[in-house]
């Protein structure tokens, strides 16, 4: 299998980077390039070249660069290159139509909780991301946020726990992109959850499947 080029954006959060860096290496097939989003707006002769885009990045102000906004408002969607967003860059760009069509959540608005035990249940078994996966619990930052939208929301796992949004991991479609948005993946805890990087390396692997 040839390896996914995947373009990682970070900035505007803290991240364990050590932690980070070890956990996109351990995806299976992904070769990944980290930069922030100003950077990857600006490299129009490479943008075309990566199969999807991982987001990890918290703006949650609407772009002012005009480079930026190309990219938010114009270009993702476009090509049939995928899109994750993951944990908190699903709380980005509050009131922008774009990015609440990614995530099916209109008002992103959010408080969050450290160390939770997080009980997984996995509610589509037959999806590409999660199949044969059982139930699972991990450590992890949990949002108190609105829930996505059923219409054009396919849901993969879920979680009954009073400091959370119920819904953890979901599936849309944006213009020609598939989209996956994982509510999960705060620190090192999450990162070395065997069924957090199976969701998101299966995840990498399904968004790219369309291009």
């Amino acid at each position: 299998m040839s390896e996914f080029k995947i373009a990682v954006v970070t900035e505007n959060h803290p991240i364990d980077m050590f932690a980070f860096t070890d956990m996109l290496e351990a995806l299976p097939n992904v070769r990944y390039y980290m930069q922030s989003i100003d950077l990857l707006a600006n490299d129009k002769k490479n943008i075309g070249a990566y199969d999807a885009f991982l987001f990890y990045h918290l703006n949650t102000r609407l772009p002012e660069n005009e480079q930026v906004h190309w990219l938010v408002k114009e270009y993702l969607g476009s090509t049939t290159q995928g899109i994750v967003l993951l944990h908190h860059a699903i709380c980005c760009y509050r009131g922008m139509e774009e990015w609440t069509r990614m995530t099916g959540i209109a008002d992103r608005t959010f408080k969050y909780h450290w160390d939770q035990n997080v009980e997984c249940k996995v509610v589509d078994p037959e999806h590409p991301i999660t199949r044969g996966m059982n139930d699972f619990s991990m450590i992890d930052e949990t949002y108190t946020m609105d829930d996505p939208v059923d219409e054009g929301t396919t849901r993969l796992v879920t979680i009954d726990h009073p400091l959370s949004m119920k819904t953890l991991a979901w599936t849309r479609e944006y213009g020609k992109s598939r989209v996956l948005n994982y509510v999960s993946g705060h620190d090192h805890e999450a990162y070395r959850n065997e069924s957090f990087l199976g969701i998101l390396g299966r995840g990498v692997q399904w968004v790219t499947a369309a291009s």
